[in-house]
């Protein structure tokens, strides 16, 4: 559970209010109020946000008194100066808290199982090397992807639109092709019919050439012997 400026009350301690508190193991359900005595369980991890007030509050009467209600790490981020102070319980029975010392500017918490790290006036979440982002940054990661992927979508129909045009314009021309073959091979039957048709019509004429010429000769040799 995680929750932030609501009431977490310890049987015969009174109560707090820290800025963020994290109950690992519990039911993420929202409440208005943190019962340890009801819930069975208390929060492990504390981080107040320093800006401005007071500030021995946090930084020193916290320290302890965060530590004797057994909270296992404690974590200030103080806005205005840009420093990060972390406390964990190092024996649970004894219940004073040891400084964490950070590495490479990042302050790991056990009970998150993340490094903490204060950046400008925003305080970051870091697994290994990667920062975890932000419900903004991820809506916003969100929205990148959803326009990257219509972007993709979209280019992927404009690809189909072309390739499908591309395919029809080369079976037109396909089509074109095959209809002017046919043509010229009509055409070209029709200009074989017809020297078929010619030299047929020569070769009558050639024959009623012959025929007449042989007439003339029978008429001839008839009127020499008349």
């Amino acid at each position: 559970f995680v929750g932030g400026l609501i009431a977490v009350y310890f049987s015969g301690e009174g109560r707090i209010q820290p800025d963020v508190f994290v109950v690992p193991g519990a039911d993420p359900a929202p409440r208005d109020s943190w019962v340890v005595g009801q819930e069975g369980r208390a929060p492990e991890f504390v981080l107040e946000i320093l800006v401005l007030g007071h500030r021995a509050k946090d930084l020193q009467d916290n320290v302890t008194r965060y530590a004797q209600l057994g909270i296992r790490e404690y974590f200030i981020a103080d806005i205005l100066h840009r420093r990060v102070w972390a406390y964990r319980l190092a024996d649970p029975a004894i219940r004073i808290y040891t400084p964490v010392i950070p590495q490479l500017g990042r302050f790991h918490s056990a009970v998150l199982g993340l490094d903490v790290k204060l950046e400008g006036e925003l305080v970051r979440l870091y697994h290994g090397n990667a920062r975890l982002l932000d419900p903004e940054e991820v809506t916003e990661a969100l929205r990148d992807e959803l326009n990257d992927e219509q972007m993709q979508h979209q280019q992927a129909l404009e690809r189909i639109a072309e390739e499908t045009q591309s395919r029809l314009q080369a079976e037109s021309r396909a089509r074109d092709e095959a209809q002017d073959r046919a043509n010229a091979e009509a055409h070209a039957r029709d200009e074989a019919q017809a020297r078929a048709n010619a030299e047929a019509h020569a070769r009558d004429a050639e024959a009623r050439a012959r025929d007449a010429e042989a007439e003339l000769a029978r008429l001839r040799e008839l009127l020499a012997r008349t």
